[in-house]
């Protein structure tokens, strides 16, 4: 290496990966605390997790976090100021430079984990999701109306944002391969092994069988855009919007019959017909995937080296969540329904994960070489088989195996799909939930007057399920 002394790189990385606590090892009470439907607890520890970290690395991650589980406890109010406070830091972080050659030099030689977390353009989305869901619950349709146009620009720049911020990485990669001296190690060769070929195929191969939506879409952010415009309208403007929004979802789901109604229902509505009260209901079901590292040795093709090395890399793979509780079935007065699908999250994050997967995979080769790389000179410094040349391969062991992991950081706290279904008020106003596997059913009074909304949580079979209500005027 050019610009590494490698031994004393080697002890500074052992000491500081053995006194660093990851943000898996900080958020698991949290994560235990969430999966076991003990909201409250979840609510406390969040928020002295996000308050400890308010300037650390993970502080959108935890900010995230504590919003959602906020949301469950019915503390709107608070959701919508964490929320609030977790969007002014990805501004923050959106006005500086996307990629610091800083941080890639520090993503190759320690852990990525240990870097900045960047908030996802999924986790932009569902931010601001969230914080419209949270002000029509507090009674304040102008800043769901402010949250909503967030959401479309977030989703209308994505696209070219993405793009710009990949070749942007690309570039400040190329400058710390140039600077650190792993410009030796043949990327193209190496991922043009057929080895190499057949094991990114295989653990990669969930994810690319998922059928995307449209790029950095989410369905359900387009289908509450349609809902909510329609109801709150101001003028002709607002109006096709909600058509538009509503229109847009159902060629998102195209195996939806319900979402085609909503389209009927609100081009009725547009030309003045008086339509029947109804209540909305909404199921947020399930977890999202998990990030988890699957290591590959696999051979690394490097510059002037004769014998091919094989070298342990670690790669990020998504895992999905076998558990969806659901669908809810509703029954009010003489209708029996079931919620449908609007947004499967699995589709979506494994759609974003897809698109930086290249940029990814070389990242991780990149790291491992560099790390396989400092072991192997700092080794070349000790070989007369003295107690110094142990300590090194002890060092060069321990150092690879604390930060040979790729960056598992994720949004923990999101479910795996969004589901609705409307059906007509009853002049009782009496509606009740059920879902297989629930020991009784669960009856809601839906309040006359506005559109209810009866918006359930479900993070799986052990839990019980967190019921809220609110309407939209």
């Amino acid at each position: 290496m050019r610009c590494l002394s490698p031994w004393p790189a080697l002890l500074a990385v052992i000491v500081l990966a053995s006194g660093c606590a990851t943000y898996h090892q900080k958020s698991a009470g949290l994560r235990k605390s969430w999966e076991e439907g003990r909201w409250q607890d979840a609510a406390l520890l969040g928020s002295v997790l996000e308050e400890e970290n308010a300037d650390g690395k993970d502080a959108i991650l935890f900010g995230l976090e504590q919003g959602t589980v906020l949301r469950a406890t019915g503390d709107y109010a608070g959701s919508q100021e964490v929320f609030e406070r977790t969007y002014e830091r990805i501004q923050a972080q959106q006005t500086e430079a996307d990629v610091r050659i800083s941080q890639e030099s520090a993503s190759l030689f320690l852990n990525p984990g240990e870097t900045e977390y960047r908030a996802r353009t999924y986790d932009r989305i569902m931010l601001h999701t969230y914080e419209a869901l949270n002000a029509i619950a507090l009674g304040d349709p102008p800043r769901a109306r402010v949250a909503l146009n967030r959401a479309l620009q977030a989703q209308r720049d994505a696209v070219a944002a993405n793009a710009r911020r990949l070749e942007e990485e690309q570039e400040e990669l190329r400058a710390v391969r140039e600077e650190t001296g792993t410009d030796s190690v043949q990327l193209d060769q190496t991922l043009a092994s057929p080895q190499v070929r057949n094991e990114l195929d295989r653990i990669y191969a969930p994810v690319r069988d998922l059928r995307p939506y449209a790029p950095y879409v989410n369905p359900f952010t387009v289908f509450l855009d349609g809902v909510f415009f329609l109801r709150q309208a101001t003028d002709a403007s607002d109006l096709e919007r909600a058509r538009k929004s509503l229109e847009r979802v159902t060629g998102l789901v195209p195996e939806s019959p319900w979402l085609r109604r909503e389209l009927a229902r609100a081009e009725r509505r547009i030309a003045g017909e008086a339509l029947a009260p109804s209540v909305l209901v909404l199921l947020e079901t399930g977890e999202p995937p998990r990030r988890e590292a699957e290591r590959l040795d696999l051979p690394l093709f490097v510059f002037g080296v004769q014998e091919v090395p094989y070298v342990g890399i670690a790669f990020p793979v998504l895992r999905f969540s076998p558990n969806n509780p659901g669908p809810l079935t509703i029954r009010a007065g003489n209708q029996s329904a079931r919620t449908e699908t609007i947004a499967n999250l699995d589709r979506i994050i494994g759609t974003e994960f897809e698109d930086r997967q290249p940029l990814v995979v070389r990242k991780a080769i990149l790291s491992a070489a560099s790390k396989a790389l400092v072991t192997y000179l700092a080794r070349e410094q000790f070989k007369d088989g003295s107690t110094a040349q142990a300590l090194v391969d002890l060092a060069g062991i321990l150092y690879q195996a604390s930060t040979n992991q790729p960056d598992l950081r994720s949004w923990s706290t999101l479910p795996r799909e969004i589901q609705g279904m409307r059906v007509d008020r009853p002049e009782s106003g009496q509606l009740t939930l059920s879902l297989d596997g629930w020991s009784e059913a669960i009856a809601i009074s839906a309040p006359p007057g506005m559109l209810p909304i009866v918006h359930v949580r479900i993070v799986n079979r052990r839990t019980p399920p967190v019921v809220h209500q609110y309407a939209l005027p």
